[in-house]
């Protein structure tokens, strides 16, 4: 069973109705026209895996109450909202509002975007290949697994929290307008990432990997060991190793740059 909620301006007429096939079959005529837009609920979902296509020209909101979602394709004029009891998979989904995502189980989303807001996920592991916030802040929270990350782009701040013992942050491109955060309860394995006019903080309970950070104002770096292949900071540059090796590249500060090395293991290079 599957509670969907859609906003199409105006909010009453034929014309308005969202359009909505589940396993490419079209459920639209489900929908009735409300005052807060059309609601319909799709019954008779086939025994496991049901896939979804949803275009709405306002709001869209999903949520499965018990299962998954799958999302081949979603459109959403304003604000597009999921929320999966279980696991959450989308293959293309955009929104001109707000976006947000949370999901049980795992989240594993190929393209999503967000065209005049902030882009919000938050699932026990995710997997992006494309998060893109064109004006707002992106935000990935993983509660306890795997946090990977193909492409992500935010207009304004970036963060990227992965708590739980089990699996890491492995994020291959990140680019923030603002503020760039990344956290990591484990290890940290980083591509390149960029503040194009704000401050980045990483900070790994284990290891940090990173191959080339940029950003305009400070750069601080915190993990068990580190190892860096490029650091360009505005302002300061700051790298600590807790307890093991403290590797960088090449490291550039407009003020003050601190390399400081803990511990009894590995060495400062």
């Amino acid at each position: 069973m599957l509670l969907i909620d859609a906003t199409s301006a105006p909010t009453s007429g034929s014309d308005a109705a969202p359009t909505v096939t589940v396993g490419g079959a079209d459920v639209s005529s489900a929908f009735t026209a409300t005052d807060r837009g059309w609601v319909g609920l799709v019954t008779g979902l086939a025994e496991g895996d049901n896939t979804l296509s949803v275009s709405a020209g306002g709001a869209l909101a999903l949520t499965a109450v018990s299962g998954d979602i799958d999302l081949v394709s979603g459109t959403a004029g304003t604000t597009a909202d999921l929320d999966a009891f279980a696991d959450a998979t989308v293959a293309s989904l955009t929104s001109g509002g707000d976006l947000t995502v949370n999901a049980g189980g795992h989240a594993d989303l190929t393209a999503v975007r967000s065209t005049g807001g902030d882009l919000s996920v938050s699932a026990a592991s995710i997997d992006a290949d494309s998060a893109t916030a064109d004006t707002g802040a992106l935000a990935l929270a993983a509660s306890t697994g795997q946090l990977t990350l193909g492409t992500g782009t935010a207009g304004t701040t970036a963060m990227l929290t992965k708590l739980g013992a089990t699996g890491r942050i492995d994020a291959t491109t990140l680019t923030s307008g603002g503020n760039a955060t990344i956290s990591s309860s484990t290890d940290a394995v980083l591509g390149d990432v960029a503040s194009t006019s704000g401050n980045m903080e990483i900070d790994s309970v284990g290891a940090t990997d990173a191959g080339t950070l940029d950003a305009a104002g400070l750069i601080d770096v915190d993990g068990a060991s580190v190892d860096i292949g490029t650091a360009d900071a505005g302002t300061t540059l700051t790298v600590l190793a807790r307890s093991g090796q403290l590797t960088l590249g090449t490291g550039d500060a407009g003020t003050t740059a601190t390399l400081t090395k803990q511990g009894g293991i590995g060495e400062l290079q």
